[in-house]
């Protein structure tokens, strides 16, 4: 059975149109309702305080800091994407008479609605339109998706980009022009400024593109070298502004992205810090903690401190590094945060009080499993056993990301924003045996 060849969503049957606006309809309807029912049990805390903190420094003292008080000192701890998110958005609020926080709640189901369109999309370009309505009703209807939404982290307006970006490489794959690489490369660019895991994604998915249109001849070597560049290079100049200004702007003692990672590495190589940080938040008896004073910012006495656990119980790391942190990433339960779907306390969710909700987490509870191992079944079809360029990207995607939380904190929250090219994955696995199946054998 031939692949029915959709170029785009206008070249897609009506019935597709249908469901796919179906889709974004209880996307919208489930977000929207989430924010107006949940009742939060506590006060903007923990992250998304200092997101606030941030925010509000840099409107009323132009000094990206999560220092409280009069006179905040540059730091460079965390990404600046967010926080400048948040900033826009309070000064947009302010000239428009509306409540910041339910300013930033639409806009983040507005981005919640994008990510499900642009899942839809990208599984267009990969499957038949039946098959291609999988994906987008999958992350319509995620849980964790919809909750996160009413948090100020990071996970949705991160989730975006990554889908954003990926499809606008697609359509510059298919139409090599400069100006859709450039723009790949900008969106490419927000996500870094918004998370910077993703860091070495635009190389990769650089080299991803080089070699498929490369095998494809379908441009020239010199025009491809310069679109690869202009994929590339907002990357480069956001990292490199911003290294400059941390390196001229703040002090040598200050908070540093370092710090942070070099915070998540001891965090990651301790299989019981989840159990002894639930049990009690502050235990200053807790051995990752102990680790990070003893280690005092040094990755080398990082790295001889992982080396001596190693040797102690190489099994026992062995099998936390490849075993259960897998889990623990693309687990239901969140770790760090409050319970099961949610990273902070709610009094009540939408999923307590509405029956149809309440139905939809019961589903994807129940789907959850199954879908995690199609998504990494699909992950191995589409990087090594049936390499197409489309899918290989979107596979990619997932394992670099992936990886970088395996190597240092791993959390279910860190996985939210890949729901929808997981999602993508399982439904290519179903799509590939469909396919396999039906199709014609020669005696």
């Amino acid at each position: 059975m031939a692949r029915v060849q959709v170029s785009s969503l206008r070249d897609a049957p009506w019935w597709f149109g249908l469901g796919f606006s179906l889709c974004l309809l209880v996307g919208a309807l489930l977000r929207f309702s989430y924010n107006e029912v949940t009742v939060n049990a506590t006060a903007i805390q923990a992250d998304a305080a200092s997101y606030v903190r941030y925010a509000d420094n840099l409107r009323q003292h132009g000094v990206f800091s999560k220092d409280r008080g009069p006179n905040p000192q540059p730091d460079a701890y965390w990404a600046p994407g967010y926080p400048m998110f948040l900033a826009g958005l309070a000064t947009v609020a302010d000239a428009t008479d509306l409540e910041r926080y339910r300013l930033v709640l639409a806009v983040q189901v507005i981005l919640g609605v994008l990510s499900i369109y642009f899942t839809g999309l990208i599984a267009l370009k990969m499957m038949d339109p039946g098959w291609a309505l999988l994906p987008p009703a999958l992350l319509a209807l995620s849980p964790h998706v919809v909750a996160v939404g009413q948090n100020l982290l990071t996970e949705t307006l991160f989730g975006f980009l990554l889908l954003a970006s990926l499809y606008q490489l697609i359509l510059w794959l298919q139409n090599p022009r400069p100006l859709g690489a450039l723009v790949a490369g900008l969106l490419l660019a927000l996500a870094w400024a918004v998370n910077p895991v993703s860091l070495f994604l635009a190389p990769g998915l650089v080299l991803i593109a080089g070699w498929s249109l490369r095998r494809e001849q379908s441009i020239p070597t010199r025009a491809l070298v310069a679109s690869l560049a202009l994929l590339v290079l907002p990357v480069a100049l956001a990292f490199g502004a911003w290294s400059l200004r941390s390196e001229a702007a703040v002090a040598p003692e200050r908070l540093s992205s370092s710090d942070r990672l070099l915070k998540n590495l001891v965090i990651g190589m301790h299989s019981d810090y989840y159990a002894i940080w639930r049990a009690e938040k502050r235990d200053p008896a807790n051995p990752a903690d102990r680790d990070y004073r003893d280690i005092d910012g040094d990755f080398g006495r990082f790295v001889d401190t992982w080396r001596a656990k190693v040797v102690a119980d190489p099994w026992g790391m062995l099998s936390w590094y490849v075993l259960e942190k897998p889990r623990l990433l693309w687990g239901w339960d969140v770790q760090v945060g409050y319970r099961d779907i949610y990273i902070y306390p709610v009094r009540y969710s939408l999923y307590h009080v509405s029956e149809t909700a309440d139905f939809t987490y019961r589903l994807m509870r129940t789907m959850h499993a199954p879908l995690l191992w199609c998504g990494l079944l699909g992950l191995l079809l589409a990087m090594l056993v049936r390499p197409a360029t489309i899918p290989f990207a979107v596979g990619f995607l997932v394992l670099y990301i992936s990886l970088v939380y395996l190597c240092t904190q791993s959390d279910p929250r860190y996985s939210f924003p890949l729901r929808g090219p997981l999602y993508l994955l399982a439904a290519f696995l179903a799509f590939s045996l469909m396919h396999y199946l039906r199709a014609p054998r020669r005696h």
